[in-house]
């Protein structure tokens, strides 16, 4: 039950790419800082498919360990009726 947990990226929601983008980053980075600080995020590369309107993030993190790990962020399309598709 902790209502803070996770990453706030509404910020970059109806912002243009370019600050989407860097706001998605900035919000990425700090929730891993916050949450799991013995993790580093060595990139976070940001993907657009217009026509899909599904935004795509794939996290690059060093573990403790210093293994290299990438993960796929999952992204919804939330049509103008409010369902999520």
């Amino acid at each position: 039950m902790l209502p803070e947990y996770g990453v706030d990226w509404n910020k970059s929601m109806f912002e243009n790419d370019g600050d989407a983008e860097a706001a998605i980053q900035a919000a990425i980075r700090a929730a891993v800082t916050i949450w799991i600080p013995e993790v580093k995020v060595d990139r976070i590369d940001v993907q657009y498919n217009y026509a899909s309107g599904v935004e795509s993030v794939m996290l690059t993190l060093i573990l403790p360990d210093n293994t290299q790990v990438s993960i796929p962020v999952s992204t919804a399309i939330i049509s103008i009726d409010g369902f999520v598709e």
